[in-house]
């Protein structure tokens, strides 16, 4: 029973003790007055004042202390200094009414917080000494480092230097202005989270996102939804990018497109890198490319892209232009002309394409197909079509029949956008199906060094054979049908895009 009084009689203790640490302390005024009116628990204080409360010391020219309530109101140089363990928090304002219950501050006028580099700006604050938090609730700004971070709404915890900012919130450094809806930074890592619309503006780039991570001492952005990065002529859309502002350098994953309207191109893929200063962009994932103009549109597949700026010089002029490489399961759609082929470089000087790796090119009815090709184009329509090394072409014919060309070099010219003429070039061989009124009256065997053919309306309309010509023209019900095709020759159909989204399709059934 004994014990029990002495542990009751101890808790008694300590709760006055903490009672009475909990009072506010006056430690000096020049002079202390009571006025009756209104009672003997005000004291007004005058002169060189300092109260003390907690870890919390305050000091003014004027107070009202109020010992009942446990609270004072505090005008004129006023200067508060809360010192907790290793953190030092330094307040100044024009009046302050603190309430010692409840350690919170209601401070108004001229205020500023200061806790280690950060500083705080604005009219009006609340600060709760428990939790360590300032809040201000109409337009404050925070000077942190090189960078000032303003808003309508803030919290700022001083302990965990971190704060909140809602409502036009703005970020502005020398090198970079951030204006958002909602954000929290933190004063530690110097890192900014972003929580709606943001976006970032230097000189040379604009960034936009809905969410996202601003690292101000390396001045990294990494960002998601709705991100986008508009460079000098390129915008950069991505569900997540990284970019490095001070080396230009950034990532992108998932649905990634990089539009250039001035070059009138497209890029797709599902992650890509690119690098802002020397514009080249790097994309895998089922890599797209869309050049396009007033006229027509190509579409490229392939499973890699690089796409970077290149010189010409020649004699008398310097052209700076952009290149494409694309590489491995390359196709590509244009209305006119389709191809296939292992890998490809694209140039949009000329918009000329070289093929390597087996391409296949189909034309309306007709297949071509070598160890390399060369297609250039003028004005944005095909001109001339150069395939090397075991060149085959063939023309789908009716009856299911394949007009077939062999050489070992085939040069081909378009006009108005058709095949107008095909030379073949070196070894010549051709099995040629002849109609008449839709009717198969022979099959042309021909042997020599040069064909060539002329087309019109899409079918041949004449062919031409020069340097010791040899063959043989087979009645249909007589030929064999070995006699029908050129030796390893084959019909790709099946890998020819039809359309656009084709492209995707490496083969069909």
């Amino acid at each position: 029973m004994i014990h029990k009084k002495l542990l009751f009689f101890v808790f008694i203790l300590l709760t006055l003790q903490s009672l009475a640490q909990n009072k506010i302390e006056l430690i000096h005024a020049n002079s202390l007055q009571t006025l009756e009116q209104y009672g003997p628990d005000y004291q007004f204080l005058k002169g060189q004042v300092i109260l003390s409360h907690d870890s919390s010391t305050i000091f003014c020219d004027s107070a009202v202390y109020n010992l009942q309530k446990n609270n004072f109101l505090a005008y004129n140089n006023i200067r508060l200094v809360s010192i907790k363990g290793k953190d030092t928090v330094l307040l100044s304002c024009d009046s302050l009414f603190y309430l010692g219950d409840s350690s919170f501050a209601f401070v108004y006028g001229h205020v500023k917080l200061e806790k280690d580099s950060v500083t705080l700006y604005t009219d009006t604050l609340e600060y709760d000494f428990n939790k360590d938090q300032a809040q201000y609730k109409g337009w404050g700004k925070i000077v942190s480092n090189k960078d000032t971070l303003i808003s309508v709404l803030g919290i700022y915890d001083t302990h965990e230097r971190k704060a909140y900012f809602k409502d036009s919130v703005r970020i502005l450094s020398e090198k970079y202005k951030i204006y958002t809806d909602t954000l929290i930074h933190d004063f530690e890592t110097d890192k900014s989270y972003f929580l709606g619309p943001t976006y970032i503006y230097t000189d040379s780039n604009t960034v936009y996102c809905n969410k996202g991570i601003f690292d101000h001492e390396n001045q990294i952005a990494i960002i998601t939804e709705g991100s986008k990065i508009n460079l000098t002529k390129q915008q950069i859309s991505a569900q997540t990018i990284t970019f490095n502002q001070k080396t230009g350098i950034g990532e992108a994953k998932n649905n990634v497109i990089i539009t250039d309207t001035t070059d009138k191109y497209i890029l797709k893929g599902q992650y890509g890198k690119f690098f802002q200063k020397t514009e080249r962009f790097f994309l895998t994932g089922n890599a797209t490319l869309i050049q396009y103009d007033y006229n027509d549109t190509l579409w490229l597949r392939s499973d890699t892209l690089l796409s970077y700026i290149d010189t010409l010089r020649t004699e008398t002029d310097t052209f700076i232009y952009r290149k494409a490489i694309a590489y491995y399961h390359v196709k590509a759609y244009h209305k006119n002309l389709q191809m296939k082929c292992d890998s490809l470089v694209y140039s949009f000087l000329d918009s000329s394409i070289f093929l390597y790796g087996n391409p296949i090119l189909w034309s309306d009815s007709i297949q071509i197909y070598g160890k390399t090709a060369e297609l250039t184009t003028v004005h944005g329509e095909p001109y001339q079509l150069i395939l090397d090394t075991n060149v085959f072409l063939a023309e789908h014919t009716l009856d299911d029949q394949f007009n077939q060309i062999f050489g070992n070099k085939v040069v081909i010219n378009f006009k108005n956008r058709q095949i107008s003429r095909v030379d073949v070039l070196g070894s010549a061989k051709a099995i040629y199906f002849i109609f008449e009124d839709s009717t198969l009256i022979a099959i042309n065997n021909l042997q020599c060094d040069t064909i060539k053919i002329f087309m019109k309306n899409k079918k041949v309309h004449g062919l031409l054979s020069i340097g010791k010509p040899s063959g043989s023209i087979i009645p249909p019900n007589l030929a064999t049908e070995k006699e029908k095709k050129l030796p390893n020759f084959t019909w790709f159909q099946q890998y020819r895009p039809l359309k656009p989204s084709d492209i995707y399709i490496w083969k069909r059934e």
